[in-house]
């Protein structure tokens, strides 16, 4: 990705969270009771004789149930000729299977202080691998083709961010935004075996065999805007939006083993970018539930979360890679359970 494009995307990223910001500010002049809603605690005045005094930490832990997609992961099943009819011409077809990405469980832990002045500090730790594949054969009217392909993720993300109180529209809505650093490393393996008969003896003459594997690592900021609905006892609909701007290195290398009848072949190709800014959004929504414990006259906050997330990595890949495609961009969805306390 070149930097004006990078450029061009940051500035839009900005004035769309600008513009979400100002509505959110401006929207029913803090009409508290207006919509027959309670007023949530954290919109009550702050008491505190010092910024440290009454602070205290909260602890979080996600179940993650995720698939991850790479575009441009079409296998190469063969070709096939077919004659048009009319002027007798042939129109050589390219046959392409994708993979196809299976759902698996990842997790993400958090740590985090908040202020008495209702800032908080937090960081958080996302891991998730994932998995994808394919099998078949190529067309009828070629020397059939078997292929067979299987794709590997390793995905794990650092956020250190700085939020913002919850500040308070109306009686119904809270709204915060967010700033902090964003660490990631994405490690992507992919292996396609091809094997070529020949009509007359149906014996497998030909096999090539493709490893390859990209690794990224990436460190920039991030910025998001969250809000909430508080709906009755405790219960709110969530969502937030938060867009990344990571630079980084990213390495490539391919190796292909070519097994003919006369001898095996091996190739390795190295590819890097030294520079490269990768622009990631994600955006999450679903209902949370907020609710006071009471233990003798040890007091805590239980927080219970049911969600859906995305992920949207724009322009991942290399692209002089020869498999993916050359603006092939990279997703994760999936849902989210999250269960935190505060002591």
């Amino acid at each position: 990705m070149n930097l004006k494009n990078c450029f061009n995307k940051i500035y839009l990223s900005a004035l769309v969270a600008s513009l979400s910001i100002l509505s959110a500010v401006y929207s029913d002049d803090y009409q508290l009771g207006s919509y027959g809603c309670e007023e949530p605690s954290f919109c009550n005045e702050w008491d505190c004789t010092s910024l440290w005094s009454q602070g205290r930490f909260h602890a979080s832990g996600d179940l993650l149930y995720w698939t991850a997609r790479q575009q441009g992961l079409d296998v190469f099943m063969g070709t096939g000729v077919s004659t048009v009819d009319g002027d007798g011409s042939s129109v050589t077809t390219t046959s392409t299977k994708s993979l196809n990405s299976d759902w698996r469980p990842g997790f993400r832990v958090g740590l985090g202080y908040q202020l008495c002045s209702k800032w908080d500090v937090s960081a958080a730790w996302t891991h998730y691998n994932g998995h994808a594949q394919c099998h078949g054969s190529g067309p009828s009217d070629v020397p059939p083709l078997s292929t067979s392909g299987k794709w590997k993720l390793d995905y794990n993300l650092l956020d250190v961010v700085l939020t913002s109180p919850n500040y308070c529209s109306n009686s119904c809505f809270t709204y915060h935004y967010l700033a902090g650093l964003r660490a990631a490393s994405v490690d992507q393996k992919l292996n396609t075996t091809l094997a070529l008969e020949t009509i007359l003896t149906d014996v497998t003459t030909d096999i090539t065999e493709l490893s390859s594997h990209i690794h990224f690592k990436g460190i920039g900021p991030e910025f998001g805007l969250g809000g909430a609905w508080h709906v009755i006892n405790g219960f709110s609909l969530y969502g937030d939006v938060k867009t990344s701007f990571l630079f980084g290195r990213c390495k490539e290398k391919t190796t292909i083993l070519s097994i003919t009848t006369t001898a095996p072949i091996t190739s390795d190709v190295t590819l890097s970018t030294p520079h490269t800014c990768q622009v990631v959004v994600d955006l999450g929504a679903g209902v949370c539930w907020d609710h006071h414990l009471c233990f003798g006259n040890y007091e805590t906050d239980l927080h219970l979360k049911l969600g859906w997330e995305h992920a949207q990595w724009f322009n991942f890949n290399l692209p002089a890679f020869s498999i993916f495609s050359q603006n092939a961009d990279f997703t994760t969805d999936g849902v989210t359970f999250s269960a935190g306390l505060d002591f």
